[in-house]
């Protein structure tokens, strides 16, 4: 064979031309790598042999790809490099896939270099990845360059998830968000297995075996989650076969675990389980798409399910056929632009969705507000004072409870002197003075017109003399808010105590408390004509 032009160290050029090959008993002249070369041979070694450059500066690498392969590489008669064949492995036939960078010293220049690569399953037999000499700088630009779109996409992908994961964090909501938690725990698995596949970790981290493992760890969890996701759907949870498909998925995930472990079947020899087991779930979510599209009773969530999945569907097709048929390193780069448009175009319906609901809540919240506060005073209003009567159960959950009736004097004279606007502004101010002096121990209800009602139940109970304080101080709030605004007003007061003990209920409580709050009501009108005559 003859030698090669001279080559600068800081150079890369491609070195697979004019290979003289020995594979399944069959030798092969002025080979071209990429290849594949004759038929695969169970546990067969392929040989290739070629000269190197008549010049080799120092900084010099040979660089190439081994896909499931054991290798040896040679100068002349001299072992210059083995990988594959002395690695300790605790389960699994493959020493995995590698960059090997064999350093090339000056005097090794026009030197016969032979590579023997020994597949360890038979499709790998008979494959050889591009060869590349130049420097190691040369060679880790030459890698980033043919990844860098593959590396974005991962990168976009694991942001995305994680990004997705904190706003379903921040908000708080299981049944709102769950759908995005699950679409950014995909989306996050999707970047790490393919990141995987990129072959880019080894320079980072060395160890390609546990690599390996780590790839088609994530690889086996993307159906489950994939599923899992669909199922955060109504439309989807109410489709009893993708249960089903789900906890098949499962299972598969868990006996290919368990064949590995077991060194029964590694992941290459299962690989097939995991791609039908893939086509068949994404074959019947497609056919019930199409079905209930047909029927016209497809959930929006459904129509988008079934354009996402057609698009991912196109291009992981394309990969499975680069993977069975074309001699490739990267072996998932069409189904990372698919799950990318999968995960966009979800991502868009979840927000949608989110926002959808989000606004719904506060409507339904605003119209609780009405439903059940007095928009004047700001307290609840008589339906949620009926309501917390009829749901207040102290017979059986043992608590006691104080029940204040309030009702203002007065009012009838300021609406004729001043007008009904004097009128309004004393009943707020009297509600104020009242939720300033209950509302942190209890709950403060305007019943009707001029009327309040305080309810106090559990550790809000207070002392008796300490509810007879607070009504004390309560009235000279009252009597200072009065004269302040130059109008003549009180408030009549009446309390009791629902008991157990006494066999009290809360509406006995609540008869009681009004009619003290009326005895002293008719009290305080004595005093006021004692006073004027």
């Amino acid at each position: 064979m003859a030698g090669q032009p001279a080559i600068r160290g800081s150079e890369l050029i491609d070195f697979g031309m004019a290979w003289h090959v020995e594979s399944g008993g069959q030798t092969f002249k002025d080979v071209r790598l990429p290849a594949k070369i004759g038929e695969p041979v169970p546990g067969g070694t392929m040989v290739l042999e070629k000269s190197l450059p008549e010049q080799i500066e120092s900084n010099t690498s040979l660089f190439f790809r081994a896909s499931h392969q054991k290798v040896k590489v040679y100068m002349g008669d001299r072992s210059i490099y083995s990988f594959g064949w002395d690695e300790h492995r605790l389960f699994g036939k493959t020493p995995a896939s590698t960059w090997v960078v064999i350093p090339l010293d000056e005097a090794e220049s026009g030197a016969s270099v032979r590579i023997e690569l020994t597949g360890v399953y038979e499709r790998y037999t008979n494959k050889v990845n591009e060869v590349y000499i130049g420097d190691k700088s040369a060679i880790l630009r030459e890698i980033f360059d043919q990844r860098v779109g593959s590396l974005l996409m991962c990168q976009i992908l694991i942001t995305l998830g994680a990004g997705m994961i904190a706003v379903s964090a921040v908000l708080r909501n299981n049944r709102i968000t769950a759908s995005l938690l699950r679409l950014g725990i995909l989306s996050i698995i999707v970047g790490v297995w393919s990141i995987c596949v990129t072959n880019t970790l080894q320079i980072l981290y060395g160890n390609v075996y546990v690599l390996l493992n780590f790839e088609f760890f994530a690889f086996g969890l993307l159906l489950p989650v994939f599923i899992w996701f669909l199922l955060s759907f109504q439309h989807y949870r109410d489709q009893k076969w993708l249960n089903w498909l789900f906890w098949a998925s499962v299972a598969e995930f868990l006996l290919i675990e368990v064949l590995q472990v077991t060194g029964i079947a590694d992941y290459m020899e299962s690989i097939i389980m995991t791609h039908a087991m893939m086509v068949g779930v994404i074959g019947c979510v497609i056919v019930a798409g199409i079905r209930d599209l047909y029927r016209k009773q497809a959930a929006s969530e459904e129509k988008i399910s079934l354009a996402a999945v057609l698009m991912l569907l196109a291009f992981a097709g394309i990969d499975l056929v680069r993977f069975y048929q074309v001699n490739i390193t990267d072996e998932g780069f069409y189904t990372r632009i698919g799950t990318l448009i999968f995960v966009a175009l979800w991502a868009l319906e979840v927000i949608r969705n989110i926002s959808r609901q989000f606004v719904n809540m506060a409507k339904t919240e605003a119209l609780e507000v009405l439903a059940y506060e007095d928009l004047m005073t700001g307290l609840k209003n008589r339906t949620a004072f009926e309501e917390r009567l009829n749901t207040f159960e102290s017979t059986s959950d043992g608590d006691d409870a104080y029940i204040v009736a309030f009702d203002m004097n007065g009012l009838k004279d300021i609406n004729d002197k001043f007008g009904h606007m004097k009128g309004d502004q004393a009943i707020i101010t009297i509600a104020r003075i009242i939720k300033d002096a209950f509302d942190k121990r209890g709950t403060c209800y305007r019943t009707g017109g001029d009327e309040i009602c305080v309810i106090l139940t559990g550790s809000e109970i207070p002392e008796h003399s300490s509810l007879h304080e607070t009504l004390r101080k309560f009235e000279e709030a009252i009597a200072a808010e009065s004269k302040s605004m130059e109008i003549e007003f009180s408030v009549a007061a009446g309390y009791s105590k629902a008991s157990i003990q006494e066999k009290k209920d809360i509406y006995q409580a609540y008869r009681e408390a009004d009619r003290r709050m009326y005895a002293c009501k008719h009290k305080m009108k004595g005093r006021s004509r004692a006073h004027e005559g």
